[in-house]
Formats: structure tokens, C-alpha cells, sequence
């Protein structure tokens, strides 16, 4: 046996505006055997609006070292009869890493999960709101993003016809303008610098 997995989870309130789901699976090389890595999602699932939280820890032995991370969100939609919708959403996301077995990963305030223990590497937030026809053809939005680590805010706006997506990346602590970029919605466009250099951008691939 290479692998021996543990499933359990719950789900309550299905049918009603208030469904819950909850998974958690340990990972192991056989059944007793110590935990190579455990990972969990929860859900609050209504008519309009879902909130998710997930979480992950790997035990690699062969490093000498745990990884992990949690991620968090929000996603609101609210139709507009005849004329598409309007989509809302905001989340967060961490990532930890510690000596071996040095995180635990636990259930938080439902439907959150929580690491604790080793040192946080990384954090980012993501939030905004977009519009759909309805076909289902994304119509205008913005989005605003924003890495800790890399001390970089990304802002994110979608207009116009034949649909032109824009932004700008910004160095969070200063405020200071890091380039300009602008796609369509095959991902093909330009990124400006702040040196004044240009680039490509294929598919939503920078190249040079």
C-alpha cells in the first residue's frame, strides 16, 4: 500500500438556505501509520451567497520541514431578471511553513480553518465585483489584490465593447506605480514599466 486515506465529513441543512458541508482527509503511508498530511474544506451554502474556508498541512520528512496554508471566501450573486448578474466576492489566503510537525491545522470559526505553530511566508487578499449578461458573458468588474510578501497591490478594472481589461501594479508601501497593463479577454495585450519598458503579453503570459 503507497497510501492510505482518511475521509469523514458532515453535511447538514440540505435543501434549506443554510447548508453546511464539512470535509476533512489525513494522509498516511498506512493505516496508523504518522500523518503525512491533512487537509480541510467547509462550507456555508445559500440560495445566493457561499462562504468557504480551506486549509492544508504536508509533513514532508525528506525536507525536515511541515508546509502549509489556508484560504477563505465570500461569493455573493445577485440576478438581475432579464439583464444577467451581479457577482461579489472577497477572500483571503496564507501560507506557513515550521520545522517537521511543527503546524496544526484546525477547524476555526465555522467555516474557517486555522494553522498554528511555524512562521507565516506569505499572505494575500483578494476582493471586488463583476458583471455577467445574461449569457454569461462577463460584461465590467474590478478587482483589487494585494500580496503582503511582495509588498505589491494589484488594481483591476474590466469595461467597454469589445471588452478591455486594464490595470495597475503598485508597490503597497509606497503607492508608487510598478507597470500598467491592458488585455483582452483572450489574455493578449501590453505591460508598460515604470522605466518605460514594454512587453508582450500572450495569453496571460508576460513575454518579451
Amino acid at each position: 500500500m503507497f497510501a492510505y486515506d482518511a475521509i469523514t465529513g458532515s453535511l447538514t441543512g440540505l435543501g434549506t438556505a443554510n447548508a453546511q458541508v464539512s470535509v476533512q482527509i489525513v494522509d498516511s503511508a498506512s493505516n496508523g501509520s504518522p500523518v503525512r498530511a491533512f487537509a480541510g474544506l467547509s462550507c456555508n451554502i445559500g440560495f445566493t451567497s457561499q462562504t468557504c474556508g480551506s486549509g492544508a498541512v504536508e509533513h514532508l520528512a525528506s525536507l525536515a520541514q511541515d508546509f502549509g496554508a489556508t484560504v477563505n471566501a465570500n461569493v455573493t450573486v445577485i440576478p438581475a431578471p432579464g439583464a444577467g448578474s451581479f457577482l461579489t466576492f472577497n477572500g483571503n489566503a496564507a501560507s506557513y511553513k515550521a520545522a517537521l510537525n511543527g503546524l496544526t491545522l484546525a477547524p476555526g470559526p465555522f467555516p474557517a480553518w486555522s494553522i498554528s505553530g511555524g512562521t507565516l511566508t506569505d499572505s494575500a487578499t483578494l476582493g471586488g465585483g463583476l458583471t455577467f449578461s445574461s449569457g454569461a458573458v462577463l460584461t465590467g468588474g474590478s478587482l483589487i489584490f494585494v500580496d503582503a510578501n511582495a509588498d505589491a497591490t494589484v488594481d483591476i478594472t474590466a469595461a467597454g465593447s469589445p471588452l478591455v481589461i486594464s490595470g495597475v501594479i503598485k508597490q503597497t508601501s509606497t503607492g508608487q506605480t510598478k507597470a500598467t497593463f491592458g488585455v483582452d479577454l483572450d489574455g493578449n495585450g501590453s505591460i508598460t514599466f515604470s522605466d518605460g519598458s514594454t512587453a508582450l503579453i500572450v495569453a496571460w503570459q508576460i513575454v518579451s
